[in-house]
């Protein structure tokens, strides 16, 4: 033909450049016409030749303007039939540009289902193929079966229902049967016009619709299979042009299941905070650090409220300080900035009731940043009990105390792990004048415990024996 070099280096230049070469054929037939008529029979001036290009001697000049007219409209038809396939081309991918684009609303919406998106996708799929059936399918993240959200009624014995799910069960081995599950098996997209005789054929079952084409192409979310998009029976064969334009609807599909399992995720992960967040015994507060307010709750679980005696609308409605007493509530605006340093906060402060009585509370106080706005976490525990344990522990020391310094001779307690002496009387003290805190060094003046065989430690041998 006109051409040697492939489609994808040709272009419309070479095609010019033939029809000017044919021009040029036809100008050169035109002139030698003239000239032969001029000189063989000189009834004619070559100009008068050349513009009325009617020869009188041979039909041989005739057939050489005749083949160049041909060559000319040859190549111009040519020019026509790759432009109509250029428009052709533009104008299938404007249509799977569009199809694409129709799909990132209910991408993006958030409000459709995974099932829900992949019903648009299959139409758009039969669509851009002029397939007449097919299904979209979700790989179950903890079953691994193949779980079709949509397939179009393939039996002829049985009418799916619209919202009816098929499941292709994953084998033992982790691999899927026949030939739907092909593609999923080698992870390679695929498409066969002869699917009986493809080596993955297992037959269709009874009442089930004859496969006559059929192309398949898994989904991915990076190396991670998450879902098929198959199609089957258009009225052509399918084409390399067919599975890429699957390829890209894949992508999309991809995406939705990405988004889908993200928010799901996040449900599940702020239902499981809230649980936590309402059913903490402690008093956990989200409190603004860096606004107009600082120290403004904006959020409170039911622990707080019923820690001060307020109900969760009154407490939002509140300041920190609020809460706190004159000299606590002096220390809140240290504690935000200490905050907004990125320090945490280990603390204790005492908070008021509404009925005006105060308790002792510890606080543990960490940053959290929400949609670019910092925040103090925080969480309150009251500490009235240990408080109260605290104090008891005092007055028992203080009363212990008070009875070793009543006694007149040396009296100390020796801690058996270490030997260090962790009380002693003034008794004591006057007896042995030493700065030493173990017992073999006050009474002995040792740097190691007794190890004579004759006088043996006395607390080794209670320790051995059991005995005083």
């Amino acid at each position: 033909m006109f051409r040697t070099e492939p489609w994808s280096k040709w272009n419309m230049k070479n095609e010019y450049k033939i029809v000017m070469l044919a021009v040029a054929f036809f100008v050169f037939v035109c002139v030698s016409d003239a000239l032969l008529d001029n000189l063989l029979f000189h009834e004619r001036t070559f100009w008068e030749s050349l513009v009325t290009n009617v020869p009188h001697h041979d039909i041989y000049h005739r057939s050489l303007t005749t083949i160049s007219f041909l060559i000319f409209g040859l190549i111009a038809a040519n020019i026509l039939a790759k432009q109509k396939q250029v428009e052709e081309k533009l104008r299938r991918e404007a249509e799977i540009n569009l199809a694409l684009a129709e799909l990132y609303v209910p991408m993006l919406s958030g409000a459709k289902s995974v099932g829900e998106i992949a019903q648009i996708v299959l139409e758009k799929a039969k669509s851009l193929t002029n397939s007449e059936h097919g299904y979209v399918s979700e790989i179950d993240p903890e079953t691994e079966d193949n779980v079709a959200h949509t397939l179009t009624a393939m039996l002829d014995e049985c009418t799916l229902q619209a919202e009816a799910r098929i499941v292709f069960p994953c084998g033992s081995e982790g691999n899927y049967p026949g030939l739907l599950g092909h593609c999923l098996n080698s992870r390679e997209a695929f498409f066969t016009n002869s699917p009986a005789s493809h080596f993955a054929s297992r037959g269709t079952p009874q009442g089930h619709l004859k496969i006559q084409r059929f192309l398949s192409v898994p989904v991915f979310l990076g190396d991670h299979l998450v879902g098929q998009i198959a199609l089957a029976n258009p009225p052509r064969d399918y084409t390399e042009q067919d599975l890429d334009v699957i390829k890209r609807l894949a992508v999309f599909y991809a995406l939705a299941i990405q988004n889908k399992r993200a928010e799901k995720a996040l449900m599940e992960s702020e239902k499981r905070f809230r649980t936590l967040f309402e059913n903490a015994s402690d008093a956990i507060y989200l409190i603004d650090i860096e606004g107009d307010n600082p120290g403004k709750i904006v959020a409170a679980n039911n622990a707080a409220a019923e820690m001060h005696d307020y109900t969760i609308d009154e407490i939002l409605q509140m300041n920190i300080q609020d809460l706190d007493t004159l000299e606590s509530a002096k220390l809140v605006k240290e504690r935000c900035r200490l905050l907004l340093e990125g320090k945490r906060i280990k603390d204790e402060a005492v908070h008021r009731r509404k009925d005006g009585s105060i308790f002792p509370i510890e606080i543990n106080a960490t940053l959290l940043e929400l949609n670019n706005h910092k925040y103090g976490f925080a969480i309150d525990r009251d500490i009235t009990e240990r408080k109260i344990a605290e104090r008891k522990i005092i007055e028992q020391n203080e009363f212990l105390n008070g009875l070793l310094e009543a006694v007149t001779h040396p009296f100390y307690v020796v801690d058996a792990t270490d030997y260090s002496i962790v009380m002693a009387n003034s008794a004591t003290r006057k007896a042995f004048p030493s700065d030493s805190k173990t017992c073999y060094g006050i009474t002995h003046h040792r740097n190691s415990p007794c190890d004579s065989t004759e006088l043996p430690c006395p607390l080794e041998v209670m320790k051995k024996t059991k005995n005083l």
